[in-house]
């Protein structure tokens, strides 16, 4: 699954886009407005705000992911936890000239290196458990503003705005 903030996508091409899926949610009528990129302490705190953890597919500058991104410790801990592992988790700084494509991994085989203060321009989790990235995304959207989710096939689109819930959006995420 992958996530975009929602100003980085051209409107029309997402419009375009949302006929074509199978399922699409919460498409705004008009664009998004332009504002920053949420910075890799933004995110890491929505994950945390969210309950979420994960294997973290990045390195951060000065901060103990493990202590801030906690892994995944075993089914028991996890389901004692709500079953919110959000698997192999990607962070990446934007690409101008991405548009809808999502920036591929670094073929040197090393996680990037990010600063605590590096925007995001997308994440990607690999085998999450979709609640756990609905409640991530919920957590993120209140500080970074809409954000698109895309699934792999790129077949579903969802939008969650800063004013969503989990708890208003469970019954409409259709992964």
């Amino acid at each position: 699954m992958f996530v975009v903030p929602l100003h980085q996508i051209d409107h029309q091409e997402l419009v375009d886009w949302s006929f074509d899926v199978s399922f699409a949610f919460g498409i705004p009528p008009e664009p998004a407005l332009p504002r920053s990129l949420p910075l890799v302490v933004d995110v890491l705190d929505a994950f945390a705000r969210g309950g979420c953890h994960g294997t973290a597919w990045f390195e951060v500058d000065r901060l103990d992911i493990a202590a801030i991104f906690p892994s995944c410790t075993g089914l028991a801990e996890c389901a004692a936890a709500g079953w919110l592992d959000l698997g192999e988790v990607s962070l990446r700084e934007p690409d101008v000239d991405a548009g809808l494509e999502v920036a591929a991994e670094p073929d040197d085989g090393k996680p990037p290196r990010l600063d605590p203060e590096s925007r995001v321009g997308s994440i990607s989790f690999r085998k999450p458990n979709p609640v756990a990235v609905l409640h991530a995304v919920t957590m993120l959207a209140r500080t970074a503003g809409p954000m698109l989710v895309f699934d792999d096939l790129a077949d579903r689109v969802f939008v969650v705005a800063p004013g969503d819930t989990y708890e208003s959006l469970a019954k409409f995420w259709p992964w």
